[in-house]
């Protein structure tokens, strides 16, 4: 059923009324953390491998695309990133990794498949690659109200003052002026995190 768009501007979008606490203390966010040296790691072995023999190297179509977007523009970089990675499998960790919630490294996404954060993840890590700052980027986890409530994770990219929404549930890069359906829960990067009230 499709909303005219003058109901939806009655809809309070719940990115602008909901309240932000920020912390810096990270401690509570294992898997986040642990993500993180887990894909240097596995950086620096895939850059081996692929040095050593770059017919076997899984990687190369990522490194192909991140090459190509050097020197784009923002909002290009964003759409090629948003499309590359939202083309892998999607699969839920109980099947993928026996867990109930499981982050998992860009290399993995792409010999495994994913879900909802892996893919949040993957964009970030990609953006920051390609030169976008650390503050400009959330990984936001969010309740998708369209799904029951279901728990959600997506990618918020700051350019000026637009936030742009990057998820594996959309074919284009949306901002959070035209989301109705999300209600923040807490959103992450590697400085700080912020809870929503």
């Amino acid at each position: 059923m499709t909303v005219p768009a003058e109901a939806l501007s009655k809809i309070p979008n719940a990115f602008f009324t909901t309240r932000q606490i920020a912390s810096e203390d990270l401690s509570a966010f294992t898997k986040w953390t642990g993500v993180l040296p887990r894909y240097e790691e596995a950086k620096e072995a895939m850059d081996e491998r692929c040095a050593n023999d770059p017919k076997d190297c899984p990687a190369a179509k990522w490194e192909a695309m991140l090459k190509e977007q050097q020197g784009k523009l923002l909002k290009q970089k964003l759409d090629a990133v948003n499309r590359f990675f939202n083309a892998v499998t999607y699969i839920e960790d109980s099947a993928n990794y026996g867990s109930v919630d499981y982050w998992a490294t860009p290399y993995e996404m792409m010999e495994r498949g994913a879900d909802c954060e892996d893919y949040a993840i993957a964009k970030y890590i990609s953006l920051k690659r390609l030169g976008v700052a650390e503050r400009d980027m959330r990984i936001m986890i969010v309740q998708d109200n369209n799904l029951g409530g279901i728990m959600h994770a997506v990618l918020q990219v700051t350019v000026g003052n637009t936030r742009h929404l990057l998820d594996n549930q959309a074919t284009t890069v949306t901002t959070v002026n035209e989301i109705y359906h999300y209600r923040p829960i807490y959103a992450i990067n590697e400085q700080q995190w912020w809870a929503y009230q």
